[in-house]
């Protein structure tokens, strides 16, 4: 275990915390849905070693605080709803933890953006690992996140292929913020980045806060309550009802 200081002033509000920078391991729990928040632009706008059985758990709880919602709605900006950041956890999430039941963050595989970082390398000797987009969740992606076990043995598949693109290739955590997004997070590299996703939520809905402060016209969208300019933004052109989900859980979260 090492300790790990969040960048810049964000270390100001939740301090440094401990983190865990072992090897990637297995985890089981439900898949989160397709992340297209940080999808290239190319895309639409968003090997089996041995290993013992893992026991499916139930969820877990998030373990994020009210005080620690409200610091991540101040650093958006003063005007920000706080109901606004629990929305998007919920949507993206459930309102559950960002973290299975083994201790590693939840993830979704891309394997559409593992193909556009890699220059379709893998398409031909890979197929499930890296293939063309169509559409949100089409069959390869269901393969891969059909649960968590699922989802974190296929990463480590590709990280076999590619290490540095097959951790920008996933959504992770509480709030699925994809890999590639590291920069505007705020974190020199994939690796830092994935580091702060497995130290827990609290990083997890900082990189959630580095992303929309970065991503153009996403804060402006917030502040309007333009629930189809943040979905775009967040998810991607073929967001589907992610306006709904977002616009209906900020109201469950007493926004007006």
């Amino acid at each position: 275990m090492a300790e790990y200081r969040l960048p810049g002033p964000l270390c100001t509000v939740l301090g440094s915390f401990k983190i865990d920078t072992g090897t990637l391991c297995l985890g089981a729990t439900k898949p989160p849905g397709p992340a297209n928040n940080a999808r290239p632009a190319q895309a639409p706008k968003r090997h089996k070693a041995h290993r013992p059985k893992v026991k499916a758990q139930p969820a877990r709880k998030s373990t994020l605080t009210a005080q620690d919602f409200e610091a991540a709605a101040k650093l958006l900006g003063a005007d920000i709803s706080v109901a606004l950041v629990h929305a998007f956890a919920d949507v993206e999430s459930g309102g559950r933890s960002g973290m299975g039941p083994a201790g590693l963050p939840v993830i979704a595989y891309e394997g559409h953006v593992f193909r556009k970082l890699t220059n379709k390398a893998y398409d031909a000797d890979h197929p499930l690992l890296s293939y063309k987009y169509v559409k949100k969740a089409g069959p390869e992606w269901q393969q891969n996140n059909k649960d968590q076990a699922t989802a974190w043995a296929t990463l480590e598949a590709a990280i076999a292929l590619d290490r540095d693109a097959a951790l920008q290739a996933c959504s992770w955590g509480m709030f699925q913020v994809m890999g590639f997004n590291y920069k505007s997070c705020g974190y020199a590299s994939a690796e830092a980045f994935v580091a702060a996703m497995k130290a827990g939520e609290k990083g997890q809905l900082m990189a959630f806060v580095g992303y929309c402060k970065k991503s153009p016209g996403m804060v402006k969208a917030m502040l309007d309550k333009d629930y189809a300019g943040m979905a775009s933004r967040y998810n991607g052109k073929d967001y589907g009802d992610y306006d709904k989900r977002i616009e209906k859980a900020y109201r469950k979260h007493g926004g007006t």
